[in-house]
C-alpha cells in the first residue's frame, strides 16, 4: 500500500498538468539511431500485457493507426491437471469457442435422437459418441486459431513475447512524459527481455479458482480451463457451480451422453439474468437432459478412491444440514474466477486492484482509464467491466483509436468511448437463453410495478413439432416502460429456444438506437415460419392474466 501511495504522490508531480476527458496518448521518445540494436531497444507506443481477445484486437488496431506495439502474453499451467495453450487466450482456448463447438456437439446428438420423427432409419441403432473424436477434433480448430493469431502479429509487425510481464516503475523519457518500464521472463525456457513503453493495457483476463474451502478440490478437482482439453471422456461429472459456465457445461456433457450432476450452495441458478428465464432454462435441463440439480448445498470434501468404479466421492451437505455422498469420475468446479495480475507489481506504478484481482478503472469517466497515466485495462481484468468476449474486443479497438488515432480530439472522444450498456449474451445451455437490456427484475426496481409492462409468449419452436417435444419452457418476453407519445419504451427482450442467440442479435441492434419501442416490435412483418417471427407478434401482457401460450399462426 505505501509503495502505491508513494508511486501515485511521484506521478502526480511529474503529471501536474494531466489532460481530462479523453484518453491521454504519451508519445514514445524514440531514439533518432538507425541501428538495429537501437531499434530493438527503442520505447514502444503500446505493450499490452495478454494475448486474449480484448488484447489482440487493442494491439492490432493500434498498429494499424501506425504504433509500435509489442504484446507479452504466456499461460501458466492450471493447477490440477497442468493444462495450458497457445495465444488467444480464454474465449479461443477454453472458452467461448470449444463450448459452442460441443454445445453443437450435443445438439447433433439430440437431433439423432429424435430422427425417426423425421423419417431417417439409423441403422445400428442408437448413436455413440466418441469423446477423443470430437476432443480431438475441437483441439486442431483451436490449435488453427492460435496460428492465425500469431501470424496477424508479424503481418503488422507486432513484437510477440511468450512472455509473463510486470511492471518495474519508470524510466527515462521527460518529467512529464515518463516511460514505462517492463520486464518479461518465459518461465519454461529462462529467456527474460525488458521493454520500455510509453503506455500500457492489462489485458490478462481471469483464470478459474478452485475453493480452498473443500478439502480435495484444489488436488482433484478441474475447472473449465481443463475439461476441454481432457484426452479421455470426464465421465459422470458433477459441476459445482450456478453460473454460466457451469450450467453450459454441465449441458453439453448431458447432451453427450454423460451423466451430468449440478451443485449451487444457494437456490439460484444464473444469478444476474432475469429469474423466471434462468428457472425455465433450469427446468428444461432437468426434464429434457436428465441434469439433476443439488440446489442449496455445499460440497465438504472430494476424496480419491481410486479402487472403485468411480474414482472420486464427494461429500456434502444441503439446506437442513443433512449429509450425503456420491461417486463421480470428475468434479468440475465453476464457483468463480480471479484476474491474473497478482504478478504484474502494479503496485510498482500505482494502480489499485480489488479483492477479486480486477484493476480499478473509471478515471475521468471511462472505465478503462486507471488512475495512472498511460496505464489502461479492458476484458475481464477490468472492474465494473462486462465479461464477455465482443465487449473486451470492442474496448480494445476503442481504445487503440483514442490514443492512436489523430484524428479523435477531446471533443469527439465519447464517439470513442465503450458504452457498456445494452449489450447482448447468449447462455448456450441445452436450450439456450438469449438476452439484451433490462431484466423484469431490474427494471421493477428501477421504475416500480405501475410503470412496466410486460408483453409474453409461450412459443412452439419447429425443431419440436415433429418430435412431440414439451414447449413449455420456450418463452418470449418484451420489457417495456410506461408509453410517451404513442410509444412504449423497449427496456429489455428475453428468449429461451433454439438457436436463441442468433434471434436475439438482429434485435439488440434495435434497443442499441436508444429510441426502440414495443411499437416497433409490433410493427415489423415477421418471417414466416421462424422462431423470431415470434417476437413481432407477442401481443399478451403479463398483467391482463391471459395465458401466453400460442396457438396457430
Amino acid at each position: 500500500m505505501l509503495a502505491r501511495i508513494e508511486a501515485k504522490i511521484a506521478l502526480a508531480k511529474a503529471f501536474s498538468s494531466r489532460t481530462s476527458g479523453s484518453a491521454t496518448f504519451i508519445p514514445a521518445v524514440r531514439s533518432l539511431s538507425s541501428s538495429d540494436s537501437a531499434a530493438a531497444a527503442a520505447p514502444f507506443d503500446l505493450a499490452v500485457i495478454g494475448g486474449g481477445s480484448g488484447g489482440l484486437a487493442c494491439a492490432k488496431e493500434a498498429a494499424e493507426l501506425g504504433a509500435r506495439v509489442c504484446v507479452f502474453d504466456f499461460v501458466p499451467p492450471s493447477p490440477t491437471r497442468g493444462t495450458s495453450w497457445g495465444l488467444g487466450g480464454t474465449c479461443v482456448n477454453v472458452g467461448c469457442i470449444p463450448k459452442k463447438l460441443m454445445h453443437l456437439a450435443a445438439g447433433v446428438g439430440d437431433t439423432l435422437r429424435h430422427a425417426g420423427a423425421y423419417g431417417w432409419q439409423l441403422d445400428g441403432g442408437a448413436p455413440r459418441h466418441d469423446w477423443e473424436a470430437l476432443s480431438g477434433a475441437v483441439k486442431q480448430h483451436v490449435k488453427s486459431l492460435n496460428f492465425g493469431h500469431r501470424s496477424q502479429l508479424m503481418q503488422r509487425n507486432i513484437d510477440y513475447c511468450n512472455m509473463l510481464a510486470k511492471f518495474e516503475g519508470y524510466e527515462g523519457g521527460t518529467p512529464d512524459r515518463p516511460l514505462l518500464a517492463l520486464s518479461a521472463t518465459n518461465p519454461k525456457t529462462g529467456r527474460s527481455r525488458r521493454v520500455l513503453a510509453a503506455n500500457a493495457v492489462v489485458a490478462v483476463g481471469g483464470r478459474p479458482s478452485l475453493p480452498a474451502d473443500v478439502p480435495g478440490a484444489a488436488q482433484l478437482g478441474i475447472t473449465s480451463d481443463d475439461l476441454f482439453w481432457l484426452p479421455r471422456s470426464p465421465g459422470r461429472t458433477l459441476v459445482v457451480g450456478g453460473g454460466y459456465v457451469a450450467l453450459e457445461c454441465a449441458g453439453f456433457l448431458a447432451g453427450l451422453g454423460l451423466q451430468a450432476e449440478v451443485m449451487v450452495r444457494t437456490d439460484v441458478c444464473l444469478r444476474g439474468f432475469d429469474r423466471q428465464m434462468a428457472n425455465l432454462v433450469v427446468d428444461f435441463m432437468r426434464q429434457h437432459c436428465g441434469v439433476k440439480f443439488h440446489l442449496g448445498c455445499k460440497p465438504m470434501a472430494v476424496t480419491d478412491q481410486s479402487g472403485s468404479a468411480s474414482g472420486l466421492r464427494v461429500d456434502w451437505r444441503n439446506a437442513d444440514g443433512e449429509t450425503n455422498s456420491a461417486a463421480f469420475d470428475s468434479v468440475l468446479f465453476a464457483t468463480g474466477r480471479r484476474a491474473v495480475t497478482a504478478d504484474l507489481n502494479l503496485d510498482a506504478i500505482g494502480v489499485a486492484v480489488d479483492s477479486a484481482g480486477r484493476v480499478v478503472g473509471g478515471e475521468d469517466g471511462q472505465l478503462e482509464k486507471t488512475s495512472v497515466p498511460g496505464v489502461f485495462a479492458i476484458g475481464d481484468a477490468l472492474q465494473n467491466g462486462v465479461e464477455l468476449t465482443p465487449v473486451a474486443i470492442r474496448a480494445g479497438k476503442l481504445l487503440a483509436r483514442q490514443l492512436f488515432d489523430k484524428t479523435v480530439s477531446a471533443e469527439s472522444a465519447t464517439a470513442t468511448t465503450m458504452d457498456y450498456s445494452n449489450v447482448a449474451t447468449t447462455v448456450f445451455t441445452p436450450l439456450e437463453y438469449a438476452c439484451v437490456g433490462l431484466s423484469e427484475e431490474a427494471a421493477l426496481t428501477k421504475l416500480g410495478p405501475n410503470a412496466v409492462e410486460v408483453y409474453h409468449a409461450v412459443y412452439t419452436p419447429y425443431e419440436f413439432v415433429l418430435p412431440h417435444l414439451d414447449q413449455t419452457q420456450c418463452y418470449i418476453k418484451a420489457i417495456c416502460g410506461p408509453s410517451s407519445s404513442g410509444r412504449q419504451p423497449l427496456l429489455g427482450l428475453h428468449v429461451t429456444g433454439p438457436n436463441a442467440g442468433e434471434i436475439v442479435q438482429g434485435f439488440a441492434a434495435l434497443l442499441r438506437t436508444g429510441t426502440a419501442a414495443y411499437e416497433d416490435l409490433a410493427g415489423t412483418v415477421g418471417i414466416h415460419p421462424t422462431s423470431a417471427e415470434e417476437i413481432t407478434k407477442l401481443w399478451i401482457t403479463k398483467k391482463s392474466g391471459l395465458s401466453p401460450m400460442i396457438t396457430g399462426c
